[in-house]
């Protein structure tokens, strides 16, 4: 009789917590769950794969001390990418890892925002975009936090990369 009451009080908990931590659901217990999720999961191994990939272009970057020197330090590759293409798989992972935490984590309630962690989201989904050579969407990224998040603490990074 014990094993039954302690199933049936463990799926009513799941139930519980499952049911309470909606997206579209706008209170205290959803919005820091989904907060620290995106925080902690996705959008932290997403910042490690974009660094490691800056660390691979930094270290194929070969100082030449008889030329101008660039002002962006990045090689411009001439070859044209096909969409789905990318030279480096950790931006493209950077980039997953950002959409993922927007499309799972986003609280994107009647036109307003209640997960604060979605302007980092945005914030490494074009930064991620711009490490890979692709310059026209990078942009979309980083005005999209200076449309949707003008109090944002990123504003200032969103402004001098958009």
């Amino acid at each position: 009789m014990k094993i039954a009451h302690k199933s049936i009080l463990i799926v009513v908990i799941s139930a519980l917590t499952i049911t309470g931590c909606s997206r579209k659901n706008d209170s205290f217990v959803s919005r820091n769950f989904h907060a620290v999720t995106a925080e902690y999961n996705t959008l932290f191994n997403g910042n490690n794969a974009l660094e490691k990939g800056r660390e691979n272009l930094n270290s194929a970057y070969r100082d030449n001390y008889w030329a101008v020197l660039p002002v962006e330090r990045m090689q411009i590759a001439e070859e044209i990418m096909l969409p789905g293409q990318s030279k480096n798989a950790d931006f493209t992972v950077a980039e997953e890892k950002a959409v993922k935490a927007i499309q799972q984590h986003g609280m994107n309630i009647k036109g307003k925002e209640y997960n604060p962690q979605m302007d980092e989201a945005y914030l490494l989904l074009g930064k991620a975009r711009y490490f890979d050579q692709r310059f026209i969407p990078a942009p979309e990224a980083f005005n999209y936090i200076l449309y949707k998040y003008p109090a944002s603490s990123n504003i200032n990074q969103a402004k001098v990369s958009a």
